[in-house]
This record gives structure tokens, C-alpha cells and sequence, in this order.
């Protein structure tokens, strides 16, 4: 392991650290603590805006300090000089690949919704209250293109630069191809979410998101699929939050309906959409790009190990505190 390699492994954890500690501090006391009573709406914008600042920051950071290294022992070593591009997985993408990437995203969020709601179909059977929103929270044109822009492009780019480019893209591309990789980044990116419900989606989209990152080694095509995916995320909870199960028998009578049922056409939905997400992903609409010459093998060093797991048992502790 060179030095420059060593470097970059122990900073990858610190500024992840960095930036969830930062990240979480400022959400408690900007957001939690004095903005209470201003209602659901409005905190969980705020939350958002601040999270996506923080990460996109924290990223760009991380990058350009990478860039910076990488370009320093390039040029000592009388070798061409790495590009700020080439360091990330922001390989440029086709027009056919952006295309794919936009019906991915469309059926990764009718599977992984859909299973979200078989979920909370079960704790409506066993329990009688699954907490639908069953009402639409009532926002103007204007705002709604405010809160498209904070989630579906402001958080997008953040998480996708942390939990893609940064974290992922450089556990696995640098070495680590083993399943530690993919769990991690799993893990990780369900803790940053903040219900049981928020954490099933986000795992099934981390697993999808890394699979696409191991074979593109684009995170461009990373961000059109989750930016699709929390358009119609976003749209849906604020304009008709049942469209879902409406859409499969159940109304917002939920006393009326029968729980199995809808939990069942709902399961068949997320099977049918996962098996065509599955062929869409091996098919040649994401070009396959070979890693073999961008991988560095290298074990884990003692002070990389205890960074990570100290990420491992925060991000642990964070989903025990939201299960509980």
C-alpha cells in the first residue's frame, strides 16, 4: 500500500465521521429543538436542506483532497496526473444509459414502495394501526418545486457523492470486492433514514445503487435513479399518499378492507417490478465498465478497521433507536 493509498483510506472514514456527526448535531439543534411546534411539513424540510449541505460539502471536500493527494504523487512520481473525474466514478454516461436509469428508477420505486407497504399492511393486520397519511398535505406549485429541488436534486446529489462516490465507490474499487462492501454502504444508508418504513426502502435502493455503481462505475447514472425515485416519492406523499394502496383495493377506510388481500397484490407488484428491474440492470442499457485496472489490493489497516467500526456500531445504534 502506497502512501498516498493510506492516506486516502484513513481519511475516507474521518470525513464520514465528520460529516454524520456535524450533520446530526446541527438537525437536533436547528431543527428538532427549536422548530417543534412548526409541524411535520416544515421540519422534515429543514432537516432535509441541512443534511443535503452537509453532505454535499463533506464530499466535495473529500474529493478534492483525494484529487489533490493523488495529483501531488503523480507528479513526484513523473506520472500523468489523474483527473478530478477519474477519482470518483463519474464516468461520463450515454443517452441510452440515461434512459435506462430513468426506468429504473420508475420500477425500483414501484417495488420497493410496494414493499414498504406490504410492511405496513402486516402491522395493520396484527395491530390495527400501520400510521397511514392518509390525508395529502396541502402545498402551492411554488412550494412544491421547493421541495422537489431539496429532495429529489439538493439530498440526491449529497447522498449519492457520500454513500456512492465516497464510501462505496472507494471500499470496492480499491480492493474491497466482497460482500463488507455492499453491507456496509447498506447499513450506513438505511441509518441516515428516520422510520422503520424510510430504512426498508432506503436498504433495497442502497443494494440496487451499489449494483449499479459496481457495474457502470457511474454515479451519474446513481443519481437519475434516485432522483426519480424521490420525485414520484415526493409527489405521491404530498398530493395523494394512498395512491398505492388505492390503487390496489385498499381506501382510506382501512377498517373495511381486507389487510391479506392488499398485502398479497402488493407483494405480486414488487415481484413483478423487481424481476424487470433485475433484467433491465443485466441488460446492455448500463454498459458493463471492467475495474480490474482500478483496483489497489490492500487489507485493512488497524486505524481504517476501528474508523469503520465505529460508523458500523453508530449507524447499528441509530437504527436500534428508531426499531425501538
Amino acid at each position: 500500500m502506497t502512501n498516498t493509498t493510506r492516506k486516502i483510506s484513513i481519511l475516507l472514514p474521518m470525513v464520514y465521521i465528520g460529516i454524520i456527526v456535524v450533520k446530526d448535531y446541527l438537525v437536533n439543534l436547528l431543527v428538532y429543538m427549536n422548530d417543534s411546534e412548526k409541524g411535520l411539513a416544515y421540519i422534515s424540510l429543514k432537516s432535509a436542506l441541512i443534511q443535503a449541505v452537509i453532505l454535499i460539502c463533506g464530499a466535495l471536500a473529500f474529493i478534492y483532497i483525494k484529487y489533490i493527494t493523488m495529483r501531488k504523487e503523480a507528479v513526484y512520481n513523473g506520472e500523468e496526473a489523474q483527473s478530478f473525474l477519474e477519482i470518483g466514478g463519474f464516468r461520463k454516461i450515454s443517452l441510452s444509459e440515461a434512459g435506462a436509469a430513468v426506468l429504473i428508477g420508475t420500477l425500483s420505486y414501484i417495488a420497493f414502495n410496494s414493499l414498504k407497504n406490504v410492511y405496513m399492511m402486516f402491522k395493520f393486520c396484527v395491530y390495527g394501526d400501520a400510521g397511514f397519511a392518509a390525508e395529502k398535505i396541502p402545498v402551492g406549485s411554488g412550494e412544491f418545486l421547493f421541495l422537489l429541488f431539496i429532495f429529489a436534486f439538493l439530498m440526491v446529489i449529497g447522498e449519492e457523492l457520500v454513500y456512492r462516490s465516497m464510501l462505496f465507490y472507494n471500499l470496492y474499487c480499491k480492493g474491497k470486492k466482497n460482500v463488507f462492501s455492499i453491507l456496509f454502504c447498506i447499513l450506513v444508508f438505511a441509518a441516515a433514514h428516520g422510520s422503520v418504513e424510510q430504512m426498508l426502502q432506503a436498504a433495497f435502493l442502497a443494494l440496487l445503487l451499489c449494483t449499479i455503481t459496481i457495474k457502470s462505475q457511474s454515479v451519474f447514472i446513481c443519481v437519475i435513479i434516485h432522483m426519480i425515485y424521490n420525485v414520484l416519492g415526493t409527489t405521491i406523499t404530498y398530493y395523494n399518499p394512498m395512491f398505492m394502496l388505492e390503487f390496489f383495493g385498499a381506501g382510506y377506510d382501512m377498517l373495511q378492507v381486507d389487510g391479506m388481500i392488499v398485502a398479497v397484490k402488493l407483494l405480486l407488484a414488487a415481484v413483478i417490478a423487481t424481476t424487470l428491474l433485475f433484467l433491465l440492470v443485466q441488460s446492455r442499457g448500463i454498459r458493463k465498465i471492467s475495474v480490474s485496472e482500478l483496483a489497489v489490493k490492500k487489507n485493512l489497516t488497524g486505524k481504517e478497521g476501528i474508523l469503520l467500526g465505529v460508523i458500523l456500531i453508530y449507524s447499528i445504534y441509530k437504527i436500534y433507536k428508531v426499531l425501538q
